[in-house]
This record gives C-alpha cells, sequence and structure tokens, in this order.
C-alpha cells in the first residue's frame, strides 16, 4: 500500500490513547504502521506507551509485522554470503534504519531527548512486555529452532531518506521540503536478530531477558556467527555498564543545549553494587566466553571493537570486563582472529579510533597494560607487518597532556620488552619514519580547538616532544640513518612535509647528524625534496638545509 493510500488517523494519534480507542469504535482499522508508530514515541511518552498495549488488544496486529514499504529490504533482498568467514578481513557493519524496524526493537529503544531515564525504562518495559506476550509463540528472540522467526533487517550502506520524508510528511498534515541523500553506491543488506542489534547498540535489552527467563538460549548466535555474550561485548555503552543500564544512564544533557551531552565521567550505569554488568549477567548464567564468531573473533577483540554509535570521542567502559576475561580465559589472549589480528593489536587500534581530549585518558591505555599483565605478546604484529610501535606513532606519542604521556609511556614499555625499533612493515616503513611523516596541522589544531595565531605559538611544547621521543627511541638503539625502500633518510620524509612542525623537526635531525646530501633511489638529496614542493620559488626548508650544509663547511 502507497502511503497516501493508507488511512493516518491513528498514526497521528498515537500519544492519545483516549483518541485511539474513540477512532477505533468509530471503525478506523489499525496496521502494523500505527503499531510502529507508537513503539516509536512510547519511550517518552506513556500515551504512546499505552497506546501499543490497546492496539495489540484488538488482535489486528502481528506484533512481527512491520509497515509494507519495509518489504523492500526484507531477507529476499540479503547476498548469501554477506557474512561469511571469507570477509573476515571487513567484517561488515549493521546500520540501522529504524523504517526497517520490528516493534520489538523500537518498543526498547532509547530516546536521546531529554527525558527522564527510569521513565522511559518503564514505558519501554511496558510496551515490551505486552509485545513479548501477544508474540510469545510467534516471535521469541533468542530462539533460533523457532522457524517462525525471521531476523531483523538492517541497513549495510547509507540509510535513504526518501520514505521517511514522505512519511513525516502525511503525519504532520503538511508538505515539507527538504533534500534526500541518494547513496552511492546500490545499498546492500544483512539481516541482526533483535537480541542481538540491542545489545550492540547498548539499548535497554532487561525485558527481553526477563520475559525470556531461562528459555534465553545464551548461545543463539546472529548470522555473523556472534553468540549473546559476543554482542554484549560490542555494547556501545560497555561491557561494563548495568544489565539496565541505558544510554541516559552514562549521559546527563547540558542545560540549554538539547541535542548535546557530556559524559558522566567514571559512571557505568552500574545502579548499585547489587546490579550485574553486561558480562557478568551472561558469564553468571553459563554463557560460552572461549566462543568466537564467523571470522575469529573472540570476547576480547569484541570488547575492543566497541564504540559508542553517538558519541564517538569516548570509549565504552569495558576496564573490568576486559580484565576478567584476559586473567579467567588466558586462551584468548593471544588468539589471532581468521585475519591475522591478535587482542594486543585491537587494542593498539583502539588507541587510534578515538580523538578524545588530552585531559580525559580513558580506558585506552590501560588496556594495553591488562593485556600485558595477562601475558599477551609485545612482539606480535599485525597482517601488514605494523609491531606495537607503528600503532603508536600513529597515535597520539607526538601529543602533549595525560594521552601524550601516557603514549611515550606505553613507547618506553614496549621497547622494554624487546620491540625492535628498527622494525619495517611489509610497505618498508619503520616507526619513526610514521612518526615523522603523521603529523596533520589542520587536524591537530582542530582536534585541540585552538586558533590559528595561538596554534603558531605550540611549536616549542611540539618540538620537545619530539626530542623526547627521539631520545626514546635512541637509548633503545634506532638506526637513525636508516633508508626505506625508496632510499628516503628520515630527513626526505620531512622535508616532504609541509607543516608547522617541518622547521624544528630539520633542526633536530640536523643535531643528530643526518645528512642533507644523502640521495634517494631516484637520486634526489632532501634539498631536492624540498625544492619540489616550491616549483616556483624558492623553498624555505631547501634554503634552512643549504644554511646547514653553509654551517658545516665553514
Amino acid at each position: 500500500m502507497y502511503l497516501k493510500e493508507r488511512d493516518w488517523e491513528i498514526a497521528r494519534a498515537v500519544k492519545n490513547p483516549d483518541r485511539v480507542r474513540e477512532l477505533l469504535s468509530q471503525g478506523h482499522k489499525p496496521d502494523a504502521f500505527d503499531l510502529c508508530e507508537a513503539a516509536r514515541h512510547g519511550a517518552r511518552c506513556a500515551g504512546a506507551a499505552e497506546t501499543v498495549e490497546i492496539l495489540l488488544d484488538t488482535g489486528a496486529i502481528d506484533p512481527n509485522a512491520r509497515p509494507s514499504y519495509a518489504d523492500l529490504t526484507n531477507t529476499a533482498g540479503v547476498d548469501e554470503d554477506w557474512a561469511s568467514s571469507n570477509r573476515s578481513s571487513q567484517p561488515p557493519e549493521i546500520y540501522g534504519d529504524p523504517d526497517e524496524w520490528y516493534p520489538l526493537h523500537l518498543a526498547l529503544t532509547y530516546s536521546r531527548l531529554p527525558a527522564d531515564s527510569q521513565v522511559q525504562k518503564a514505558n519501554m518495559t511496558r510496551m515490551a512486555t505486552a509485545i513479548l506476550i501477544y508474540n510469545y509463540w510467534s516471535r521469541f528472540p533468542g530462539e533460533p529452532q523457532d522457524d517462525k522467526v525471521i531476523d531483523e533487517d538492517a541497513d549495510l550502506g547509507i540509510t535513504q531518506l526518501e520514505r521517511r520524508e514522505e512519511r513525516e510528511q502525511y503525519l504532520l498534515s503538511e508538505f515539507i521540503s527538504s533534500d534526500s541523500n541518494h547513496p552511492l553506491f546500490p545499498r546492500k543488506y544483512g539481516v541482526c536478530s533483535i537480541i542481538h542489534f540491542l545489545l550492540e547498540n547498548g539499548e535497554f535489552v532487561k525485558p527481553v531477558l526477563d520475559f525470556l527467563g531461562t528459555n534465553l538460549d545464551l548461545e543463539h548466535r546472529d548470522p555473523q556467527g556472534r553468540t549473546i555474550l559476543l554482542s554484549a561485548c560490542r555494547s556501545a555503552l560497555g561491557a561494563d555498564a548495568a544489565i539496565d543500564g541505558v544510554h541516559g544512564d552514562l549521559f546527563y544533557e547540558e542545560t540549554g543545549q538539547l541535542l548535546e551531552t557530556e559524559e558522566l565521567f567514571g559512571v557505568t550505569t552500574t545502579t548499585s553494587p547489587d546490579t550485574l554488568t553486561l558480562l557478568e549477567y551472561f558469564v553468571n548464567r553459563g554463557a560460552n566466553v572461549l566462543a568466537v564468531d564467523n571470522y575469529g573473533k573472540n570476547a576480547l577483540h569484541h570488547l575492543l571493537e566497541a564504540r559508542h554509535q553517538l558519541r564517538s570521542s569516548e570509549p565504552p567502559v569495558i576496564s573490568a570486563s576486559l580484565r576478567y576475561v584476559a586473567n579467567n580465559y588466558g586462551s584468548l589472549v593471544n588468539q589471532p582472529d581468521k585475519e591475522g589480528v591478535y587482542p594486543f593489536i585491537a587494542a593498539l587500534s583502539r588507541i587510534r579510533s578515538y580523538w578524545s581530549k588530552t585531559e580525559h585518558l580513558g580506558t585506552l591505555e590501560s588496556a594495553i597494560d591488562d593485556l600485558l599483565a595477562a601475558g599477551a605478546d609485545p612482539l606480535l604484529r599485525d597482517p601488514r607487518g605494523n609491531t606495537a610501535l607503528h600503532y603508536l606513532a600513529l597515535s597520539w606519542l607526538d601529543d602533549f597532556g595525560v594521552r601524550g604521556d601516557e603514549q611515550r609511556r606505553l613507547c618506553r614499555l614496549l621497547l622494554d620488552r624487546g620491540v625492535d625499533p628498527n622494525a619495517r612493515n611489509v610497505d618498508g616503513q619503520s616507526a619513526l619514519e610514521l612518526y615523522f611523516t603523521a603529523f596533520d596541522t589542520t587536524r591537530y589544531q582542530n582536534r585541540q580547538g585552538y586558533s590559528w595565531d595561538v596554534w603558531q605559538d605550540m611549536d616549542e611544547p611540539y618540538a620537545k616532544i619530539d626530542e623526547e621521543v627521539l631520545e626514546i627511541f635512541e637509548k633503545a638503539g634506532v638506526n637513525l640513518r636508516g633508508q626505506d625502500p625508496e632510499g628516503q633518510t628520515l630527513l626526505h620524509l620531512v622535508a616532504r612535509k609541509r607543516t608547522l612542525r617541518t622547521y624544528d623537526r630539520l633542526l633536530l635531525l640536523f643535531s643528530k647528524g643526518l645528512d642533507p646530501m644523502v640521495r634517494n633511489a631516484k637520486g634526489e638529496t632532501a634539498i631536492d625534496v624540498a625544492m619540489s614542493l616550491e616549483p616556483h620559488g624558492e623553498s624555505i626548508f631547501a634554503t634552512i638545509m643549504k644554511d646547514h650544509i653553509k654551517g658545516l663547511n665553514g
């Protein structure tokens, strides 16, 4: 049925249960769209939550039904091998499109708009219980043997907005002019059961768990092979969050800022010492902690890959869960996935994923310490031959504040543990070469929030950090005069980068005795490289190197 042909009266009245009853008495026929619309608003509106019960009481709506337009992405449109193990180099990510969700999923999705989290929990529990009761035999989350279970469809590409815009026009009874976002590539789809999706997105899953009780199949797997426990490890809240936690327990709204939130530091959404965390809940119930998914990823991989969906600058809280799994299931610590990525490498990669403020340490670096304490091999490399030092070189090793201090502490620790400072990856790059080429002025300026004038005064503290990092590598035996496969020295690499730090870095390398006249495989000196960046004039960096040579020659 096209949207313009349907009866919109009930959908427009879902927040007013008395009006819904009146419409039903007048002969209006409810459908899946009305139920989904009520569930969509029910977390923040008790009236909409009551409407869910009213609509289900009519017996006219299948609790598993979705609006007809969602059929476009039913399982028939999913490639058979979309979640197969041969995709282990880049497992697909599930991107949620609410227009494809079932009523139960909508009912248990926490509203990010300002509202009391306990009120939302009560409303969501009320809706979910009603849906599950009416749905007990036809929809059984966590029960793979039920042949009537149809996994939730979820978008793996860019979410199209056309249907949503059209729906809003009819709901508001007015025309809304807005541009639709058309995907650049054809949409690809995968499937993910509701309980797995709720867990991974950090939504309110407790009512489903309570309803299922001992009937919950702990080893139920989604199509990517993730068990209930593995999905819990991927929680956007963090596996340290309380089993009854929601986003509203972890963030508070800034006064006057409707959609901006600040994290409550140290909060894990655990409301009392007696409340189990996500990990504790499933471990206590006997979940298999040693399980791996289609791609060979174990619980540690998933803990370290968990991401906040809306707060990309802050990591989910996983410290206690990570330590528990690493200390009690030691075989997982040095167990790679099918792509050859170890948990230790995943922890290093996790550091690079966040642009957190320098004063907020979070649990990024401490995860490295915890894995090493549990027996992780610091000499491991990733499939591209990168060592732990390569990862630090591309993270915040050159930063100041707590983050930079911690990065350099880890650098010293790993070198003391025997990581080779001269090791090269499959592209022939050493960690120090990456360090001297990773800096980007605009990225750092934007990240720190400094104005350009202020930023230009930051060269002195950064120069001191470069001196510190170079000293760390020198003490470990790095070869400063080494050349990459193209014959490039550190001077060649630095001369090729025009940033606010190039000048100080050239002077630093000169002080270590590096020769700007050494030629690379193309016969170019570092001076030639600097000149190539200024084809119509003299390069200031080339001039600096020429003056250095003159000084050496007296």
